[in-house]
């Protein structure tokens, strides 16, 4: 099942009355006033043309890939979602959404077109019958067995507290979302005291640290037709760093409970204990207290206190080390049992460390101050098992690969996002054959030269991960503002937005009808859809109108006084008709003073030289 074309009217949300052609063979175009749905041949539509070289497969491809472009505010990712809920949410959703909305939609389902009218529009003209397309007179039968061979993948690196459109509420999604994962229900804890909270940013870099390590395990020592554009990472390291700062709020917030001074003690104890100590292990068993503190800390009260209480009859060495951290977590446990969920993590964390500790010991890890650091083996997958049953609110370890630039760790991390929800044994994805892929602003973090090759990247990727080996038909819709995505796609595959009249409005293309695919970045930056107000930054637009002002306006003497510094500005600027033009306009001020100086020079000379002949007729004179 595709989505071909989309046609709504939400003026309350900015949609007026857009029109969206997902590329394909045909063009639609739907006129409310006259209820006409036109159709004509799209003459430069060409089959398979997102399909890679050497792609095995006949029947499982990627089928179409479209661009909403527009600038900040247009209503992308609004869109975007909306297109997720009609999409996942199956025939009750589609109903709901034409009874609120003025709406028309095209789908392609098994090789027909289907035409889907909302309760609200009509359709009663035009010549969309010669696509083949089939009018579904009652919203009734577009039935849920349309929508159960499909899936839907959401992927956003965006962090911000907008809207996220859940699996509970729409049963064929599978979302990969930054905004999703850290508002998972596992990762939601309601503790927040004082002025510290686990940070949401800690779960996201552990989630997607989790996502890679598995990745690298499941294609290590592979040979695929696929992989990353950069060598794969062959060693991780589990950075452990803590500070000041987290042990004075974990005392401070201890001192919250009237019965917490037991607990308190012992930890004060432990950190002036380990605190100065250089060794790595010291450093990782005062890591493993503060751990045991953000636990503790996330257990009901009670629990906390009774605890605390227990601890009047612990007894502990005066030098803490880790097995002492051991002999404590194993105290506690037996008395935190009313917690089970306290309980079995702290049972996770006492196996991870003998884990580390036998690891360490066989030389199979090693260790400094810095971290834990894993070869990218066989044995990293024990190492993720066991440190995740060791923790529950907050991971205390930071994963850290050394050799990956930003760019680099950024497609990893989108690639391997997408890795996670077609191979985790929940997938919502398995026995489907027809999965939409929904991607906002993917180019988000990377640099240019990476935004430019990222539609190849994931045309590679998708071809052979998801179509080959996972046997799906794949259709993606994605969001951008950059011209490098827009260069990979053809016209008819891009949907612009753009703000006009206090409205934002649809728009087939570019202006003048100008071609996208393997247009030039530059040609593409200069349009008036990216560039409306020119092609140079803003503080420097400034900068320059008030220069050209000021020569222009200014009086000679003034501009000479800032001559040095007119003259150095002019020579800073890059674009090399612009400065050309700003240098003539300011040699021409120079030469017209200097030009008046001259000609002043030249009149006192005259002067000078008549005065001296009538001072010689006066001294002939009184001779």
């Amino acid at each position: 099942m595709e989505i071909v074309y989309m046609w709504i009217n939400d003026p309350l949300r900015s949609m007026d009355e857009w029109e969206l052609n997902f590329g394909g063979p045909w063009r639609f175009s739907f006129d409310r006033a006259s209820e006409e749905l036109s159709v004509k041949k799209n003459k430069l539509h060409i089959p398979r043309f997102f399909v890679p070289e050497k792609h095995l497969s006949e029947n499982y491809y990627i089928r179409n890939i479209t661009a909403l472009i527009g600038e900040n505010g247009t209503g992308k990712t609004t869109l975007l979602n909306r297109i997720a809920s009609v999409m996942s949410g199956g025939s009750t959703e589609l109903i709901e959404f034409s009874q609120e909305y003025e709406v028309l939609l095209i789908f392609k389902i098994d090789g027909d077109l289907r035409l889907f009218v909302g309760d609200k529009l009509h359709v009663n003209n035009g010549n969309f019958q010669e696509s083949g397309v089939m009018e579904i007179q009652k919203t009734e039968l577009m039935t849920e067995d349309h929508f159960q061979d499909m899936s839907i993948v959401y992927f956003s690196n965006i962090f911000d507290s907008a809207y996220v459109p859940t699996p509970n509420e729409f049963r064929n999604l599978e979302n990969i979302s930054t905004n999703f994962l850290i508002h998972r229900p596992y990762f939601h804890s309601s503790y927040k005291t004082n002025d510290f909270t686990p940070r949401e940013s800690e779960m996201i870099r552990y989630l997607d640290a989790e996502n890679q390590l598995n990745f690298l395990i499941r294609h290590r020592n592979k040979v695929e037709k696929w992989s990353l554009p950069f060598s794969m990472p062959k060693k991780v390291t589990a950075k452990f760093e803590p500070t000041m700062i987290f042990y004075e709020h974990m005392v401070n917030d201890l001192r919250s409970y009237k019965d917490a001074y037991q607990l308190e003690k012992i930890l004060n104890s432990a950190y002036d204990d380990l605190v100065y100590k250089n060794d790595a292990v010291s450093h990782f068993t005062l890591l493993v207290i503060m751990h045991i503190y953000f636990e503790i800390r996330n257990s009901p009260k009670e629990v906390v206190e009774e605890i605390n209480k227990s601890l009047d009859y612990y007894t502990y060495s005066e030098k803490f080390d880790i097995y002492q951290a051991l002999e404590m977590i194993q105290f506690i446990t037996l008395k935190a049992k009313n917690s089970f969920q306290f309980y079995e993590t702290l049972q996770g964390l006492y196996k991870f460390i003998n884990y580390l500790l036998e690891e360490i010991e066989q030389k199979r890890l090693q260790i400094d101050r810095k971290g834990i650091h894993i070869d990218i083996n066989d044995s990293i997958s024990d190492f993720l098992i066991y440190y995740r049953n060791a923790f529950r609110h907050y991971p205390f370890l930071h994963f850290d690969w050394r050799d990956l630039s930003s760019g680099e760790r950024a497609l990893f991390n989108i690639i391997s996002r997408f890795s996670s929800a077609i191979n985790s044994p929940y997938s919502k994805i398995h026995k489907k054959s027809h999965v939409l892929i929904l991607i906002d602003e993917g180019e988000l973090y990377l640099h240019p030269l990476w935004q430019r090759r990222l539609i190849n990247d994931l045309i590679e990727y998708f071809s052979y991960s998801y179509c080959e080996k996972h046997r799906v038909n794949l259709q993606i819709i994605l969001t951008s503002h950059s011209p490098f995505i827009i260069s990979d796609l053809p016209n008819d595959h891009i949907v612009f937005l753009r703000r006009s009249d206090n409205k934002i409005k649809t728009m087939d293309g570019l202006d003048d009808h100008k071609q996208t695919f393997a247009a030039n970045i530059n040609t593409l930056f200069s349009d008036a859809f990216f560039m409306s107000e020119g092609l140079i930054g803003e503080y420097a637009k400034k900068k320059i109108n008030r220069l050209a002002n000021y020569i222009v306006q200014s009086d000679t003497t003034s501009i000479l006084e800032h001559r040095e510094t007119i003259e150095k500005l002019i020579e800073l600027i890059g674009e090399p008709i612009l400065r050309n033009k700003l240098r003539a306009m300011y040699l021409d001020k120079i030469q017209l003073t200097q030009s008046s100086l001259h000609q002043m020079e030249k009149r006192i000379l005259e002067l000078e030289h008549e005065l001296l002949k009538m001072k010689g007729k006066n001294d002939d004179k009184n001779s």
